[in-house]
This record gives structure tokens, C-alpha cells and sequence, in this order.
């Protein structure tokens, strides 16, 4: 109500974002239930599927942007949804895929060679969340124990090696352009700091986060460290101003309101108090994924649930890099993901407790 009679509709805006969370409170309910624990996943894989396609088609042949989009609006059958949506689906189908070439008995090579080419995809398409991503699954596989599936991540590298190798020597500009851009990616995850300059190419924009996570730790700090600087105030375009020292900025740039960090949106509009409660959440999040790595490693996390492991390790790091929690195209997916496989972890503790009691009671029984 405060920010409301400073700032009108858009403190509305900023607050209503809260209802993405009730996503997850839907499908954490609705993950109770066996039958949907199995169908939820096969549905989203399907719906993931075409909007891969897409994506893929709009990064790798030339001249389709316009048709792609001119085919994609709003009412048709087709919808081309924005990367932050797309691709923690695509690590979940790639985990999925992963997972499935091993689950029975010897492996499966078609899964295998999907899993390769999705992987190669997420990869090669140069985006430095995608990389960070990619690393946070290997830990997350690695503290599960699930080696040969690294194995399997590192052949998808080795695949989009080999495809990057033939793109140069059929098209050596677009092969090469491509190969610059991966290295410029991880070079600027290495070090921010190489890559300046006030522009917002795709390489440089770390260095440009860097600067604005700064400057709203200033502003807060400086105007109120407790409770923050309030919901619908801008936290982007004076940055802009300032960053780009001009006026007169990028359309797209100037319309963009959040810090592309939640931690650092949050810190924006609630203050430390805000902050606090957020790495509250992202300690429970982290938590999950320790059990889900544990359950893993003992072979109870199905490749379904994979799918959903490897949606919910994407879209967390997303988080950190993009304006994700606060666009519904991500933030909903995301909190679904979460909902079905929290259900499904808390049920196989609840499962095993009442095993353990059982056993136990029976024992003292006899």
C-alpha cells in the first residue's frame, strides 16, 4: 500500500509477480498422486519437444527470424517461447534422455545419441548461463555417483566438436562466427572484466550485470539498507543512462526492469530483510538437490524425474543470470518443475520412514 501511492500500478505489478510461486503450491499438491507423477512429465517432454525444435531452427539456419516469428504469434498452434523457458527444459529432456539409455538392463544407444545431439544444441548455441548450467549438472552427477552419465555429458561436447568442425569446413564464416562466439562466452565467464565497454552484445553483458548488481547495492545501502527502495520504483533505466552515458538508449534495454539476478531484484525492492528471505529459499531449493543427488545415487530418482532434476538445476542458475523469476515464460515452468519433483522427493522419505517404523515396531513386536 505504500509503494502503491508512490508509485501507482506498477508497484502492483512488481508485487503481483508472487503469484508464479502458486505454481508450484498446485503441482506440489497435484504431485501427491501417483498417476500424475507419472503422466506430468510425459506431457511436458512433449510440450518441450516443438519449442526445442524451434529454438534450434531460429539459431541455425539463416534468414528464418523473421518467418519464424511472422509463424509463431500469439492464437497459432506453434508458439516460439523465450530461451530462459526453453532451455531448462532442454537440460530436463537431455538428463531425461541420459538416464533412459541406462535405465534397464545394457544401454540403450538411440537415447544415447539424443542425449549427445541436445547437449551439443544447448552447447553450441553460446550462452553463458547454458555453460554454467552445464557445470552445475556435472557437479550434481558427480555427487550422485552417476559417472558413466558424465561420461555421456562429455561425449555431447565432443559431438558438438565434431559438428563445429564440419559447419567450418562446409560454411567457414558462419562455422567460424559460431566458434567465436562459445569462446567469447566462456572467456567473459572466466573473467567479466575482458569484455566491456558499455555495449550489450552477447559476450559482453556479464560486466554490464556486474556494474548494475553494484549500483543497486549502493542505492540500497545508501537510501534504505532495512527494507529496501520499494515496489514498482525502476531499478534499470537510470542505470542505463548512466552506464551508457547517453540518453537516449536500446528500446529493448530501456523496457527491461529487473537486474536479471533475483537475489538482486529482490535486494532492490525488499532491502536486506528481503535478501534474507530469498537465500532462505535458495537454501531450501539447495537442499532438494542434495536429496535428489542422494536419491540418485541409489537409484531411486526415475528418468522422469531426471527430467525434472535436470529442469530445476537450469532454471536455478538461470535465476542468477537472467530476469527469470519475473517473467511468466520462466518463472512458471520453473515453479512447477519444482513442485512435481519435491512432491516426489518428500514422498519417498515419507515412504521410507513408515517402512523404518514398520520394520522396527515389528521387530519389538516378535
Amino acid at each position: 500500500p505504500i509503494d502503491f501511492r508512490a508509485t501507482g500500478i506498477m508497484a502492483l505489478r512488481d508485487a503481483c509477480t508472487i503469484y508464479y510461486t502458486l505454481f508450484f503450491f498446485i503441482a506440489y499438491q497435484l504431485g501427491q498422486d501417483d498417476k500424475v507423477q507419472r503422466l506430468a512429465p510425459v506431457i511436458l517432454i512433449a510440450m518441450a519437444l516443438p519449442g526445442m525444435l524451434l529454438d534450434f531452427m531460429l539459431f541455425a539456419v539463416p534468414d528464418i527470424k523473421g518467418p519464424l516469428y511472422s509463424l509463431t504469434v500469439r492464437g497459432n498452434p506453434l508458439f516460439l517461447n523465450h530461451y530462459d523457458a526453453i532451455h531448462p527444459a532442454a537440460f530436463g529432456v537431455a538428463l531425461f534422455f541420459a538416464t533412459k539409455a541406462t535405465h534397464r538392463q545394457g544401454i540403450n544407444i538411440f537415447y544415447f545419441l539424443a542425449m549427445f545431439a541436445v547437449i551439443a544444441y544447448l552447447l553450441g548455441i553460446g550462452r553463458g548461463a547454458n555453460y554454467v548450467a552445464f557445470a552445475v549438472m556435472c557437479v550434481f552427477l558427480l555427487v550422485a555417483r552417476q559417472i558413466h552419465l558424465l561420461v555421456g555429458m562429455a561425449g555431447g561436447v565432443i559431438f558438438l566438436v565434431c559438428a563445429l568442425l564440419v559447419l567450418i569446413e562446409v560454411n567457414p564464416s558462419t562455422g567460424r562466427q559460431r566458434l567465436r562466439q562459445i569462446n567469447d562466452q566462456i572467456e567473459v565467464l572466466v573473467d567479466p572484466s575482458k569484455i566491456s565497454g558499455g555495449k550489450t552484445t552477447d559476450a559482453d553483458t556479464a560486466d554490464w550485470r556486474l556494474q548494475w548488481w553494484k549500483k543497486i547495492t549502493r542505492d540500497v545501502n545508501a537510501t534504505n539498507p532495512i527494507f529496501g527502495l520499494g515496489f514498482g520504483y525502476d531499478i534499470a533505466t537510470d542505470f542505463h543512462r548512466q552506464f551508457f552515458r547517453t540518453m537516449t538508449v536500446d528500446p529493448d534495454v530501456a523496457r527491461t526492469r529487473g537486474a536479471h539476478n533475483a537475489f538482486f531484484t529482490v535486494l532492490a525492492r525488499m532491502g536486506w530483510l528481503g535478501a534474507l528471505f530469498f537465500v532462505a529459499v535458495v537454501i531450501v531449493q539447495l537442499t532438494y538437490f542434495w536429496r535428489a543427488a542422494i536419491a540418485f545415487r541409489y537409484g531411486r530418482i526415475p528418468p522422469s524425474q531426471a527430467f525434472f532434476w535436470g529442469s530445476n538445476l537450469c532454471a536455478f542458475v538461470i535465476t542468477f543470470f537472467q530476469y527469470a523469476w519475473e517473467a511468466s515464460y520462466s518463472a512458471i515452468p520453473a515453479w512447477t518443475c519444482m513442485g512435481f519433483s519435491f512432491a516426489y522427493l518428500d514422498k519417498l522419505r515419507a515412504e521410507s520412514m513408515h517402512l523404518r517404523f514398520s520394520g522396527s515396531a515389528g521387530q519389538s513386536f516378535g
